[in-house]
């Protein structure tokens, strides 16, 4: 399965950004820790596969979705443009449609994006309308510097990220036969690298293992 939210996503709580939904006509900021234990059981399941986040600053909450057990959470590293939000979402529900995966769908979603285009300030032929770009990088009405030959800079529609659960290589080569088992140092790293232990700041995306010889790091 994959669940789509495409909406706000930056409405602060706790000092955390999350999701938006409607009550009675207001938004209700929706608990990104419930969100996070709504999804985990169909992530551990394996029933999930993908989360689309398609509003506002939404990597924090889809980092957090990664590290529940989401294989694949697509997100905004910044501000959304409504319209090429839209058009993000459009393309990447066409892709899966046809049978894309998760990262070419996301890709085609950024190329549709990209396609989108609108007349040009002499009415003579159509431009792009869109640049996948930071709106801090933006200025009036959010539109970036304009590129050669165009009189108006292209609205920045924010960045899309494509973030995804690491997976472990099933291409391992054997043990070597004369390593030196240390269970008791093997499940202590193991513990440290799942928990977060001392030394390790985050769990998110890698962590590194060093020591002497024969400490057990392979």
């Amino acid at each position: 399965a994959i669940w789509i939210s495409s909406g706000h996503a930056d409405l602060p709580l706790r000092g955390q950004r999350t999701l938006a939904w409607t009550r009675e006509g207001r938004p209700e900021a929706i608990d990104p820790d419930a969100v996070v234990e709504a999804v985990r059981p169909h992530a551990c399941a394996g029933t999930l596969r993908c989360v689309m986040l398609n509003g506002c600053d939404s990597l924090d909450l889809g980092m957090k979705l990664i590290d529940a057990g989401v294989p694949y959470v697509i997100c905004f590293e910044t501000l959304a443009y409504d319209e090429a939000a839209l058009w993000l979402c459009v393309g990447f529900v066409r892709a899966i449609a046809q049978g894309h995966g998760p990262r070419g769908a996301f890709e085609a979603a950024r190329a549709v994006v990209r396609a989108i285009t609108t007349r040009s300030s002499n009415g003579r032929g159509f431009v792009p309308k869109f640049e996948l770009a930071s709106p801090d990088d933006a200025g009036e009405r959010g539109r970036l510097p304009p590129a050669a030959g165009e009189a108006a800079g292209r609205i920045a529609a924010g960045l899309p990220c494509l973030l995804m659960r690491p997976h472990l290589s099933s291409e391992m080569p054997a043990p070597d036969p004369h390593l030196i088992a240390q269970p008791a140092k093997v499940r202590e790293i193991v513990d440290a690298l799942a928990a977060g232990g001392a030394g390790i700041t985050s769990t998110r995306c890698s962590a590194g293992v060093h020591g002497m010889g024969g400490a057990g790091k392979t």
